[in-house]
């Protein structure tokens, strides 16, 4: 007679498994609700698919394997804010900022002016125009004083800035192809 050996490993490890891919998705969830008011924030996704794997014998062995998480490409909300230094983009790009580890990329638009008078994310990151920070300086269109009304901005739908008529340059807005 014999006997069957059933190795309690295995169904740990499945189990162990199954926990891990859990708490990964929990964790996309916490960030996704931490994010739920960030200006250019869209939701992370994980995708989990159960798949049968074939095993010796006439038994199968169920397991979990988790596909490769992706980037949200689809347009997110748009939110007409009534601040003039708020930005989006329409369709596909991001813009580009300076940031003290070099060149990085946003989707979120919700700039604002800096003691240096620069168009910056609410890091502090400066947005680059013409591959520069933008130094905005209102008193160049109109003179005298200056107030959050004269930072009134205007953009073109191809990313021209400018105040009053007077060009500033074109925010640099970039697409990747493998994304």
């Amino acid at each position: 007679m014999r006997g069957i050996h059933i190795n309690p490993q295995l169904g740990l490890l499945e189990a162990l498994e199954a926990a891990q891919l859990l708490d990964r998705r929990l964790t996309v969830t916490t960030n996704n609700l931490a994010n739920v008011d960030t200006p250019g924030y869209k939701e992370d996704r994980l995708s989990f698919q159960e798949v049968l794997m074939k095993k010796i014998g006439p038994k199968g062995k169920r397991a979990f394997k988790e596909t490769v998480p992706y980037l949200n490409k689809e347009q997110g909300i748009l939110e007409h804010t009534q601040n003039p230094l708020h930005f989006a983009i329409v369709g596909e790009g991001f813009f580009k900022v300076q940031t003290p580890n070099g060149i990085a990329y946003t989707r979120a638009g919700n700039f604002t002016i800096d003691t240096q008078r620069r168009l910056v994310t609410p890091e502090g990151y400066p947005v680059l125009v013409n591959g520069t920070p933008l130094v905005v300086d209102p008193g160049m269109a109109r003179g005298g004083l200056i107030t959050m009304e004269d930072y009134r901005l205007q953009v073109s739908p191809d990313g021209v800035l400018s105040i009053d008529g007077t060009e500033l340059g074109r925010f640099d807005v970039v697409t990747f192809q493998d994304l």
